[in-house]
């Protein structure tokens, strides 16, 4: 299988295809971006904008290939976490209310706020956040996932880093569970959604 990479800047927009085709069934988002048609394209634009923050914040993106079939988006954590709101400034999430809808970005800001406050709760400091882990949908089922999360993992642990991540699709958290994670945390949303929060110790 191929060994993880650093994906270079210029297929960020490659990767956040696969970011938004991956996470267009995932319940969180059908309620946020309840439009069927236009889910996958709102959400690749929104992950764009994520690749950016990552950047900004020191982190960085793996991949499998330069496709690429998955993707791993990392942000590196010294301080409890909160939203960078200069950072959404920069990497162009003003945009969002145009692009996405009112009541798409409302409806994000209420997933997003009981994240923080997980976040903040139960990661220790410092630690790595997995922000997003995604595997094209044609090739899901191949353990494209697994590997790509092991080489992160492994790096994290090298350095002695806890990992953190959330989820809303309840089917990641046993996926997760195999790979060490720990629920922390749950907290209930809109439309029946549970929102998970997991941490893996070094």
């Amino acid at each position: 299988m191929t060994l993880a990479m650093r994906l270079p800047p210029e297929r960020a927009a490659a990767a956040a295809s696969v970011l938004g085709r991956a996470f267009a069934k995932d319940p969180g988002f059908r309620w946020a971006l309840p439009d069927d048609e236009k889910r996958a394209t709102q959400l690749s634009w929104l992950a764009e904008r994520l690749l950016r923050i990552a950047t900004l914040l020191n982190g960085h993106v793996d991949a499998l290939d330069e496709q690429p079939s998955a993707v791993a988006l990392w942000v590196p954590v010294e301080k409890p976490w909160e939203e960078p709101l200069r950072m959404l400034f920069r990497a162009g999430l003003f945009a969002a209310p145009f692009t996405l809808g009112l009541t798409a970005v409302r409806r994000l800001t209420v997933m997003a706020a009981p994240m923080t406050l997980m976040h903040r709760a139960f990661a220790p400091i410092p630690h790595d956040y997995l922000m997003q882990l995604a595997v094209e949908p044609r090739e899901q089922g191949r353990g494209l996932g697994s590997a790509l999360l092991k080489e992160g993992l492994e790096r994290s642990e090298r350095a002695g880093r806890a990992v953190w991540l959330e989820t809303t699709n309840q089917r990641n958290v046993a996926f997760y569970e195999r790979h060490g994670f720990v629920v922390k945390g749950r907290r209930s949303l809109p439309n029946d959604v549970t929102l998970v929060g997991m941490l893996r110790e070094p």
